[in-house]
């Protein structure tokens, strides 16, 4: 039984390191336009999808 615990708390602990090294890889944006990129790492989906929509704006300033 002991065996079985320290097997799931392994598993556990693998997952979460899993999980903490792609929360924290570097992500990348790029405008087609004129070749900037932004990079960041270490945010939440909702920071990330605000970044996303200020690189959209910013490719629309491009276009207008």
């Amino acid at each position: 039984m002991d065996l079985v615990l320290n097997v799931i708390a392994v598993l556990v602990l693998a997952g979460s390191l899993w999980q903490l090294i792609g929360y924290c890889r570097w992500r990348r944006l790029e405008c087609t336009e004129c070749g900037m990129t932004m990079r960041f790492r270490c945010v939440s989906r909702a920071e990330a999808q605000t970044l996303a929509a200020r690189m959209q704006q910013h490719v629309d300033t491009h276009r207008s």
